[in-house]
């Protein structure tokens, strides 16, 4: 019978250490997103990979009424304001969908001219995000996932999914 209340105690103190705390993460953070994008032409079905240029700003994690839930405040040095709500299970954050517009200059057309001058193109990518984060020692990397996108550039529509982004979040 002691051995079965020792196991017990064991496997309770193992599940307690796996779990995050609303305590332990609110606050302010420094973060870094960067990552892929796949733009899929669809007239012609080719896929181009785009590369996010580096996104930074500060993440503030603030408490919500539920006991698992929280805010997150991402705020781009120059850019927008974006909040999304998550909850938190486990050692992870999991975020609601939200949509999310990445706006990235092209430089891929200006390979294809013989000219020095480069033709740079503005697109803005509409997309659904969604994405999971994971905590570990003052750090959290969120996993971002694009379920649905697109762009419209010069009448053509295309369709965007992500292949790898990311955003490392340092406390402050």
């Amino acid at each position: 019978m002691k051995r079965y209340c020792l196991l017990i105690m064991i496997a309770i103190s193992i599940c307690a250490c796996n779990h995050v705390s609303i305590k332990d993460i609110e606050g302010t953070y420094s973060y870094k997103t960067s990552g892929i994008l796949a733009v899929t032409d669809q007239s012609s079905q080719t896929t181009n990979d785009i590369s996010l240029d580096n996104i930074v700003g500060t993440l503030d994690i603030k408490r919500l009424n539920n006991k698992d839930s929280v805010l997150l405040i991402f705020n781009e040095m120059l850019g927008d304001i974006t909040t999304v709500r998550a909850a938190l299970k486990g050692d992870s954050i999991y975020m609601t969908p939200y949509k999310k517009v990445y706006s990235i200059v092209d430089q891929s057309k200006a390979s294809a001219l013989l000219i020095d001058v480069p033709t740079v193109t503005n697109a803005d990518y509409y997309v659904m995000v969604e994405g999971k984060g994971v905590v570990m020692d003052g750090t959290i990397i969120f996993y971002q996932q694009i379920n649905s996108g697109k762009e419209l550039i010069e009448g053509q529509s295309r369709i965007v999914r992500a292949t790898d982004i990311r955003t490392v979040a340092k406390k402050n």
